[in-house]
C-alpha cells in the first residue's frame, strides 16, 4: 500500500524529534516526542476511516515541524520556545511568545484534521453550527490533553520548561482560539468548493 507524502513527512519528523531528543538527552522532551509518534500513527490508522484532508496534514507537519524547533532550538541562549515574538501584553501574561503561536497554529491543523472527523460522523443532515461547535469542541479537548501531558512532565520528570499556571491557561486559550480559526477556515473553504461545483 502506497503511503500518502504527508504521512511520509509526519512519521519522518516524529523519528527526527525523538532523534534529537535522545542526542541531546532532553527527557522533558523524550515525553513529547513518544506522545508525537503516538499521535502521528493515529492519525495514519484512522485515515483508512475518515480519509483526512492534506490540508490538515500538512498543517500537522508544519506544526510538528515548529514544535521540533522551539523544544530544541535556541537564538542566543534563549530557547525557541521563550522568544518573545510580538510584546503585546507584558507581564504575567507575556504575549505573544513563540510558544503561544505554536499552541495556536499547531490547533488550527486540529481543527483542520476534526473538521474531516466530525463531518465523517455526523448526520448528512446535521446543522453546519453543530458540525462547527463540535469540530472546535474536538480540537480544543486535544488541547487539553496536550496540557495534562506537560503536567504530567512536570509530575515524573520535575521539568520546569512548560511554565506556571498562568502559561497553562494562555496556551488553553491558544488552542481554543487556534481551534476556532481553524473551524472558520475549514467551514468557509468547504462552502467555497460546493459553490463552485
Amino acid at each position: 500500500m502506497k503511503i500518502r507524502p504527508p504521512f511520509l513527512v509526519s512519521f519522518f519528523l516524529a523519528g527526527l524529534l525523538t532523534l534529537l531528543t535522545i542526542v541531546l538527552q532532553n527527557y522533558e522532551f523524550l515525553i513529547y516526542a513518544i506522545t508525537v509518534i503516538v499521535l502521528a500513527i493515529l492519525i495514519y490508522r484512522s485515515n483508512r476511516y475518515f480519509e483526512f484532508e492534506d490540508v490538515g496534514l500538512w498543517l500537522f507537519n508544519a506544526w510538528l515541524a515548529m514544535h521540533i524547533l522551539g523544544g530544541l532550538g535556541s537564538y542566543r541562549g534563549v530557547r525557541i520556545y521563550d522568544i518573545m515574538l510580538l510584546d503585546l501584553v507584558g507581564p504575567p501574561y507575556q504575549i505573544l511568545k513563540y510558544d503561544q503561536f505554536v499552541h495556536f497554529f499547531c490547533y488550527i491543523a486540529m481543527a483542520a484534521l476534526m473538521w474531516t472527523v466530525v463531518n465523517r460522523i455526523a448526520d448528512c443532515n446535521a446543522s453546519r453550527i453543530v458540525i462547527c461547535v463540535l469540530t472546535v469542541l474536538a480540537a480544543s479537548s486535544i488541547g487539553a490533553i496536550n496540557e495534562v501531558i506537560e503536567f504530567l512532565a512536570v509530575v515524573w520528570l520535575g521539568a520546569t520548561g512548560v511554565g506556571d499556571y498562568t502559561n497553562t491557561a494562555i496556551d488553553l486559550v491558544a488552542n481554543l482560539v487556534g481551534a476556532i480559526v481553524g473551524t472558520v477556515y475549514m467551514h468557509f473553504s468547504r462552502l467555497q468548493q460546493s459553490s463552485i461545483r
